[in-house]
């Protein structure tokens, strides 16, 4: 890294004090889906309890594929057609 541009080094030295810190959230793939899932975070699951109309609704189409797998693997990292 010595020889790399300014920038890079300046970066990665940034990069070093956020690791040390454990400031970085790191990227993984996701180890507990299995095929399709639908991703929820907390603003999903809160909005649920907001609306009896909204929850009625999820649980219909919860109902109508049992094999749904849900879960929240990081719903802010998630753009459309990003994959990992």
């Amino acid at each position: 890294m010595r020889s790399a541009p300014t920038f890079y080094r300046n970066l990665e030295e940034a990069l070093d004090v956020r690791r040390k810190d454990h400031g970085l959230h790191t990227l993984i793939k996701n180890t507990w889906a299995d095929g399709a899932t639908a991703d929820f975070c907390s603003n999903d699951s809160l909005s649920f309890g907001a609306s009896g109309r909204l929850r009625k609704a999820f649980e219909t189409e919860l109902a109508q594929n049992i094999g749904a797998q849900l879960g929240a693997g990081g719903s802010w990292f998630s753009f459309d057609g990003w994959q990992l």
